[in-house]
């Protein structure tokens, strides 16, 4: 029984490691096409 809550423990973990992950990812992108935007705007 103890095996049982401990894996979902894990598992919970994994998918909160997961989410923050695809949030850093999604913010990283979102900075990256900010400045890649104010380039093409200052070049143009």
């Amino acid at each position: 029984m103890s095996r049982t809550v401990s894996q979902s423990v894990t598992e919970d973990c994994l998918f909160d490691t997961r989410t923050q992950v695809r949030l850093q990812l999604s913010r990283s992108v979102h900075k990256t096409l900010a400045s890649a935007k104010e380039i093409l705007q200052e070049g143009g």
